[in-house]
């Protein structure tokens, strides 16, 4: 065996490897989102458009450095628009969520979200389920309407809004993501900069009219860093 099949066989071999490790490393840097978000005492509103300039700035320097190293230039194709304004929502209903102390209610979103996913894979791309996987999709299921019913979402005379906005939103965007040619970074630069000129414009009006929120000092360092 020569080298090169020696490396194919590796890759191959340590793929789901990388990958389970790239899911697991977001899931917890997911959940300890609502720590970092709660820093910043800023409306949510305002949180979001500073975001989407500071992602715009972040994603597409790199984008520009690689162009410049040889790789492709930035390209903003159509889809990328709807995906901006799924994100946005997603984006804006998650830290709102956070800001209001509905954190479960943001949780369970996400625990939704994969169910949406694997619903919009068999209606829409028309993929189907082995039965190993089917009896994983209905236990996720039943895990989900256990959470919803200890948290008091199910059964409380409220509407849960936030579980389906963000699970399907986020659902929505994997799959307009998915009509992308732009890989992972390009196409969050695309998302960013298709909404970063109507995200400035509402910066700089909350300014004129000096209603632009930093709160304290930590506030202000936490937004420094929120890049994308």
């Amino acid at each position: 065996m020569n080298v090169g099949s020696r490396n194919d066989d590796s890759g191959a071999s340590s793929g789901p490897d990388r990958g389970l490790v790239a899911a697991l490393s977001a899931y917890i840097f997911w959940g300890f989102g609502p720590l970092y978000w709660r820093l910043i005492e800023t409306p949510a509103s305002q949180i979001i458009l500073w975001r989407f300039v500071q992602t715009a700035i972040l994603t597409g320097g790199i984008v520009w450095i690689r162009s410049r190293m040889g790789g492709r230039r930035l390209r903003l194709p159509l889809v990328h628009l709807v995906a901006a304004f799924l994100i946005a929502a997603n984006w804006f209903v998650y830290i709102y969520a956070i800001e209001t102390e509905r954190v479960v209610d943001a949780s369970l979103g996400y625990f939704i979200n994969p169910l949406v996913s694997v619903a919009l894979g068999m209606v829409v791309l028309g993929e189907r389920l082995s039965r190993s996987q089917q009896l994983a999709v209905a236990l996720a299921v039943l895990g989900v309407i256990a959470l919803a019913v200890d948290a008091g979402t199910l059964g409380s005379g409220r509407f849960p809004w936030i579980p389906l906005v963000l699970a399907f939103s986020f659902g929505c965007y994997g799959l307009v993501r998915k009509q992308s040619p732009l890989e992972a970074v390009e196409g969050l630069a695309a998302d960013a900069i298709w909404l970063v000129v109507p995200a400035g414009v509402a910066l700089v009006y909350l300014g004129v009219n000096d209603r632009l929120v930093f709160g304290s000092g930590r506030s202000i360092a936490a937004f420094a860093l929120i890049g994308a």
